[in-house]
């Protein structure tokens, strides 16, 4: 699953907490609703994410996730 999010710099410290301190640098699984089903499902980041500033206090984040069995 690939997708965007568009973030507040505040909201930004939390995604970047959350990537590079809980999730080990993006490397180690976490739990989402499945977007189609609602189900709680496991998911790793497949690859990094991409975070880009687009002015002021914003930033977009593209990323890649794996669904795990």
């Amino acid at each position: 699953m690939s997708g965007s999010i568009y973030l507040t710099a505040a909201q930004y410290s939390i995604f970047y907490s959350f990537y590079n301190t809980t999730l080990n640098g993006g490397v180690l699984t976490f739990e989402f609703n499945h977007p189609i089903t609602q189900a709680l499902t496991e998911w790793r980041f497949k690859g990094p994410a991409r975070v880009q500033s687009i002015g002021g206090n914003n930033f977009t984040v593209d990323f890649t996730w794996e669904e795990l069995p």
